[in-house]
């Protein structure tokens, strides 16, 4: 990210108690401001960090945390590609729950979830046919529905810490 110094004093800095989601909090209060923002893929960016499997589902549980927390405090915060783990998840649940508990159709439940795993197989290839690695074939269809959980419940967590106004170090950050 690169802006004038001039915005980021108008706007705000950086709000790192919202790791991992400062960068995305900042960007809606420049565009909240006025200001446009463009993507440069000429522009070259490389984070150099040490990271684990644990550190990258801890990652994407936070991103999922504040997401729901931004979006309840800032309505217009939220795209729907947000909302696609917690939906998925929700479904999930439902549609198991109705198979196990209300002797629903077994296809009820088999038809979506085949339709999750082609989507995240198929994800799968474009991942390795765009990075030209076959290795992406066999990480991608493990990492996504891991990475959908993650943030999904990262994102009902959120929800619930929200509503319950549990959110004790947030507090001063949200109001």
């Amino acid at each position: 990210m690169a802006l004038p110094k001039r915005v980021l004093f108008q706007v705000g800095l950086f709000d790192e108690k919202l790791m991992p989601a400062e960068d995305v909090e900042l960007a809606y209060r420049i565009r909240k401001a006025g200001y446009k923002i463009k993507y440069a893929p000429e522009a070259t960016v490389v984070h150099q960090r040490k990271i684990s499997f644990k550190t990258f589902l801890s990652k994407i549980f936070r991103v999922g945390y504040f997401r729901a927390i931004l979006g309840l405090k800032n309505a217009g915060f939220l795209q729907v590609v947000h909302m696609v783990p917690i939906v998925c998840l929700i479904t999930f649940l439902v549609l198991a729950a109705g198979w196990l508990f209300l002797s629903w159709h077994p296809l009820v439940f088999i038809l979506p979830v085949a339709a999750y795993i082609l989507t995240i197989m198929v994800s799968g290839v474009h991942a390795a046919l765009r990075l030209k690695d076959v290795r992406a074939l066999f990480f991608i269809p493990f990492l996504l529905p891991l990475h959908h959980l993650c943030h999904a419940l990262g994102f009902l967590t959120g929800i619930i810490r929200y509503m319950f106004g549990m959110l004790r170090r947030g507090k001063q950050v949200l109001n």
